[in-house]
């Protein structure tokens, strides 16, 4: 697991003595429960929240600035959920790392390709490569998900930019685990943040199926209203610039979670999250209920 030696500070470590000497050099001293209090904050004009110093993150085994991006104008500090998500990945598995890795590559290679980068490039070029350059905790506080964006160069030459600029990455975290990884978009400022990522979609949807009951067997009128809620909640979500992908996947997820759960009350919700995703393909025999994207 990666930040082991947050959990083991040990005084023989040397890894370990050498970071604590380093914190406690920039007035950072790191504990195994890093609190909030400890950090001093300042706030900049694009309302993003830094700590005054950098802090060292395991996984990339580095020092880095972390941004938190405000939910409110007043705020001036993390907001809980935003310091929690932070915290997690100090901790976050080694093998969502290696699947970042994995990804770093194919891309490089889709770039290689298409000639968009000059061909010195190292053929195994590892995730610990990048030039990290900033954390950013983006505004989260409508989704029950947890999100993290990581900001890296790389030295990847652009073929056709006059001063050889490199190419420049985002790498989006979901859940502590490696969602994406893509050329530098600005992605948690661009107005569809607030239309894929901090959306309140997913738990109306759930909290629909909370309502799920055992009378819904003989009930046609009471699953005929949960779904019609559900099917509110997707239009809605659509209206509001959400896609297709992003709501079947969504409501896929659902479905997934419904499976484990194996209760009682599974099937009726199973019939219940199936009916929506026809809604969103379009594989439904009533055109009335079909969403058009």
């Amino acid at each position: 697991m990666v930040g082991k030696f947050f959990q083991d500070l040990n005084p023989k470590n040397k890894q370990t003595t050498r970071i604590t000497r380093e914190f406690m050099r920039k007035g950072i001293k790191l504990t195994v429960n890093m609190n909030i209090r400890d950090l001093k904050f300042t706030k900049d004009e694009f309302s993003l929240i830094i700590p005054i110093n950098n802090i060292f993150i395991p996984s990339l085994n580095c020092e880095t600035e972390i941004w938190f991006d405000s939910e409110t104008a007043e705020q001036k500090k993390p907001t809980n959920k935003q310091w929690k998500v932070f915290k997690d990945f100090l901790k976050i598995d080694n093998k969502e790392i290696s699947k970042a890795s994995v990804r770093l590559n194919e891309y490089k290679d889709e770039l290689l390709s298409e000639k968009r980068i000059i061909k010195r490039v190292r053929k195994n070029y590892s995730f610990q490569d990048l030039n990290f350059r900033n954390i950013i905790l983006p505004q989260q506080s409508k989704t029950t998900h947890n999100y993290l964006i990581v900001l890296a160069d790389t030295n990847w030459k652009n073929r056709y930019c006059k001063h050889k600029f490199v190419i420049e990455l985002e790498i989006l975290f979901k859940n502590n685990q490696f969602e994406l990884l893509q050329e530098m978009t600005g992605l948690w400022t661009r107005l569809d943040w607030n239309y894929l990522y901090n959306v309140k979609f997913e738990p109306l949807l759930s909290q629909a199926l909370t309502e799920v009951s055992e009378h819904l067997e003989n009930n046609s009128e009471i699953y005929y209203n949960l779904f019609r809620k559900g099917h509110n909640i997707i239009v809605e979500y659509k209206n509001s610039g959400g896609t297709e992908g992003n709501a079947y996947n969504t409501i896929y997820s659902l479905y997934l979670n419904n499976r484990e759960k194996n209760d009682a009350l599974c099937e009726y919700r199973e019939d219940l999250i199936t009916d929506w995703l026809d809604c969103v393909c379009g594989y439904i025999g009533n055109p009335e209920w079909k969403i058009c994207w």
